[in-house]
């Protein structure tokens, strides 16, 4: 869909090749340069998901544009948001802060904190 709409191709982890400090993906047996990454990694699904196999690190110093930077996603996970206060973060609650829910509730986010968290009826 990305590719279609904004022009940017959507590159699965393991089908990135690293020489040096450069990341390439192959495109019709031709290894083409990655010069930017829209990244959205959720750190601890990789770090859980063993059997993905890719040849680069995230902190690695690559000659690269970061649009939102991994080391953001090293640092700050849902669970810190709920503590910042200041006008651009969004106010946030934890589930259990609320005493009634609210009725607009078409109006709200409701996340889970961690992404490999299971539901009971599953454990």
């Amino acid at each position: 869909m990305h590719g279609k709409y904004l022009g940017i191709k959507p590159v699965c982890i393991t089908e990135i090749i690293k020489e040096k400090n450069k990341l390439f993906y192959k495109k019709d047996g031709k290894k083409i340069p990655i010069e930017r990454i829209y990244n959205r990694v959720i750190n601890d699904e990789l770090e859980k998901r063993t059997d993905i196999k890719y040849d680069f690190d995230f902190r690695d110093e690559l000659d690269l544009k970061w649009i939102a930077h991994p080391n953001w996603f090293f640092k700050i996970s849902k669970f810190s948001l709920p503590f910042f206060k200041n006008k651009y973060v969004p106010e946030t609650k934890f589930l259990n802060e609320y005493e009634a829910y609210p009725e607009d509730t078409e109006n709200y986010v409701l996340k889970p904190l961690y992404s490999f968290c299971r539901c009971r009826s599953e454990i």
